[in-house]
């Protein structure tokens, strides 16, 4: 190791000292990462087992990128310090990083798509669009590392190069295109007769949210990158891509219990009903009976969909469905 005495470089700030900063900010978001794991765990404890597995895998994950950051950050200020070729020559951890981002990244898009697909009521044409968007932010990715794998480089020409600022900014639209289309499939059940509208608006301010803080994380990363090519302060930005996306899961995920709890309040002994008195006629009763029986399979068929997002228990669900067609049967 170089003498303790030797001058690292003038920008040392503007590079490692920002990725210091980033790893910092990383360990605050693991660590709201695991209280909303122990939150998951606690309150759902009959979820489906690949659900769960689904969670402990983006934790794990998430616990090896922090692990691989901060020894990365740790090997250049305490381990290297002052080491001028070792600068120079950029650890591997971003490669690391690198790999690790896009396995969380496809495991949790792919978890949104699902419910998409769900949403969309299994609309191929609609998946195909947004797996076509999805793809190029992952395939900017790969591309880079296995770029940087083959050439046996490391560091400045992994994101240093302009399928960085390509790779920030479609990540970004990527985000915002999901959570929009999971806004859009929400608001198409509202309805004034509906008993779940202010539920479903919860969810889609909880979703946009969610999206919203993944794309600025990437959108900010792009403009740290176009601002300040010679820093790193993109890089220390972007370290934290990965746990937002963790973290917005587990937030959709244990949002279900508040839900829950509405959806209960919140049903009706019956669907909706006419006010009848002695003038009423025949034919006025029977558009009324009528009306009530399409509104009531309206309302299955959306108690349907908000059953996959908002995850309702199987008695509250069952409560649903047997109102619904309960009140249809009844009228037809």
């Amino acid at each position: 190791m170089a003498s303790i005495h030797a001058e690292p470089p003038s920008s040392f700030a503007s590079t490692y000292g920002a990725l210091l900063i980033g790893v910092a900010f990383a360990i605050f978001f693991q660590g709201t990462l695991t209280v909303q794991a122990f939150t998951y765990y606690d309150s759902f404890p009959n979820d489906k087992l690949r659900l769960k597995a689904l969670v402990a895998m983006v934790y794990i994950l998430d616990l090896a990128h922090l692990i691989v950051i901060f020894r990365g950050v740790y090997s250049v200020l305490v381990s290297n310090w002052g080491s001028v070729s070792y600068l120079q020559g950029f650890p591997t951890f971003t490669i690391l990083h690198g790999m690790l981002t896009v396995v969380v990244r496809i495991l949790i898009q792919a978890f949104f798509m699902n419910r998409i697909w769900i949403m969309s009521r299994k609309n191929v044409k609609v998946l195909i669009a947004l797996l076509l968007i999805i793809v190029l932010p992952v395939g900017f990715e790969i591309f880079a590392v296995l770029n940087c794998l083959a050439r046996g480089v490391v560091g400045d020409r992994l994101y240093h190069n302009p399928q960085a600022g390509a790779l920030f900014i479609s990540t970004s639209i990527t985000d915002m295109a999901l959570a929009l289309t999971m806004c859009y499939y929400l608001r198409r059940e509202i309805s004034v007769f509906s008993t779940t509208n202010n539920i479903i608006r919860k969810c889609v301010h909880m979703i946009f949210g969610t999206g919203l803080a993944t794309a600025l994380i990437a959108l900010s990363s792009a403009i740290a990158f176009y601002v300040r090519m010679d820093a790193l302060y993109f890089l220390a930005i972007y370290f934290q891509l990965a746990r937002t996306y963790s973290n917005a899961l587990l937030a959709s995920l244990n949002a279900r219990q508040r839900m829950r709890e509405m959806m209960s309040d919140t049903l009706p002994p019956g669907s909706l009903h006419f006010a009848q008195t002695a003038k009423t006629t025949d034919s006025e009763k029977e558009v009324g009976n009528i009306f009530q029986a399409r509104q009531g399979i309206v309302d299955l068929e959306r108690n349907s969909i908000l059953n996959q997002e908002v995850g309702l228990s199987d008695s509250v669900s069952s409560r649903v469905d047997t109102q619904c067609t309960g009140n249809c049967s009844e009228k037809i």
